[in-house]
């Protein structure tokens, strides 16, 4: 372990990064390169974020706008600050999101002021050595350009009903029991066809007339069954 540390060779000051402005009876933590940790609550007309005095709001900054200078006093914004994370007791956070839903309408996010804990930066990296657990009382939503799902082993979807789409949705057909169905119809139509390649004689023509009866049943008999080739969970477009 050195003892004797080597100082005033690595640290560059710079020069536009300005103080946070604080609120009557605030906390503030700030990094001499534009990070700062904040514990406050909302004052009415003076706070970035909503909010009523009392409640507290717990403010993780790194990287502030970038300004001119650095002796002017700002306030974190939770759009342009590089990465940030608020921990709210119902204040209202000013955040544009990226994309905005359209399969469902869950409260705008500038409107939201329950407790939440709110994440924004470019990229946003979770890695659970064992596991990810995501868990709500009523809605998930992921929103994107595209998304990818992707399992080494298994990916297993489950819910009483899983649609793929929006508009003129339609059950899926089950795979195993489609292709037994058509095995059974194409045999008959195979056996069919055998009698009607034999020459005419009396012998063909019963046969032809036990082919058509036998064909006739299994008709009938896998019409019934086409209704229960539909997945009753599975819809698609």
């Amino acid at each position: 372990m050195n003892v004797n540390p080597s100082l005033g060779d690595d640290f560059q000051e710079a020069a536009d990064i300005n103080p946070m402005l604080p609120f009557e009876g605030d906390i503030i933590v700030e990094g001499r390169q534009g990070q700062s940790l904040r514990f406050s609550t909302g004052i009415p007309n003076k706070t970035p974020w909503q909010g009523s005095t009392g409640n507290p709001i717990t403010i993780i900054s790194n990287g502030q706008v970038s300004t001119d200078e650095g002796y002017t006093y700002i306030t974190e914004d939770v759009n342009q600050d590089f990465s940030s994370i608020y921990l709210t007791s119902n204040q209202k956070i000013q955040l544009e999101p990226a994309q905005e839903f359209s399969l469902f309408s869950p409260q705008v996010t500038k409107d939201y002021e329950g407790n939440q804990f709110l994440a924004n930066s470019n990229r946003i990296t979770l890695n659970g050595r064992d596991n990810i657990l995501a868990t709500a009382t009523n809605d998930i939503g992921l929103k994107s350009s595209n998304i990818y799902l992707e399992a080494s082993s298994n990916l297993t979807a489950d819910a009483s009903r899983i649609q793929l789409g929006s508009t003129d949705i339609q059950p899926v057909l089950k795979g195993d029991d489609t292709v037994t169905l058509l095995k059974s119809l194409i045999s008959e139509l195979r056996s069919l066809g055998a009698v009607l390649t034999l020459s005419a004689s009396p012998a063909t023509v019963a046969n032809l007339a036990d082919a058509g009866t036998s064909l006739v049943e299994r008709a009938i008999s896998l019409e019934g069954k086409l209704v229960g080739l539909k997945s009753k969970k599975t819809f698609t477009e």
